[in-house]
């Protein structure tokens, strides 16, 4: 599988590069995914920030402070169930994705002309005939007397 940061920062190259393998693997609802998702994430770690910055006043808070504090703990439930949601549609999503070959793999003669790697294959739906092969007898080298 193909690492996040990677898809993050090649997909447009993916997909211009080898059109046939990435066109419909998702590679942009990716993109789309893992920008909300770390919008998301972003915006999660403000509120916490903030919670943290309120809580570490000494003393009695003010009620306008604690009334904040009430809200920042249900909007940060909030973004946590968001950000779980999307962490786990991204990953389904990532899951369809095709690792890319190595540089150094040539595509292969039916790719470049458009066809089918699999269409040498009989379609006629039959199975393969049965091998004929059978183990011979074992041959020793070394009997004795011989």
């Amino acid at each position: 599988m193909l690492s996040r940061e990677f898809l993050r920062e090649n997909a447009s190259e993916l997909l211009a590069e080898m059109p046939e393998r990435y066109a419909g693997s998702g590679i942009e609802r990716f993109v789309e995914l893992d920008l909300a998702r770390r919008a998301g994430v972003t915006r999660l770690e403000e509120k916490r920030r903030r919670r943290n910055e309120l809580t570490a006043v000494r003393g009695k808070p003010e009620p306008e402070v604690v009334l904040e504090m009430k809200a920042l703990k249900e909007e940060i439930r909030a973004l946590e169930e968001e950000t779980e949601r999307a962490e786990a549609e991204l990953g389904e999503v990532e899951t369809g994705i095709p690792n890319a070959p190595q540089s150094t793999v040539s595509p292969s003669r039916s790719a470049r002309s458009g066809r089918n790697a699999m269409s040498c294959l009989p379609s006629s739906g039959t199975a393969p005939k049965p091998s004929t092969w059978a183990p011979v007898r074992a041959f020793n080298a070394f009997a004795p007397g011989e």
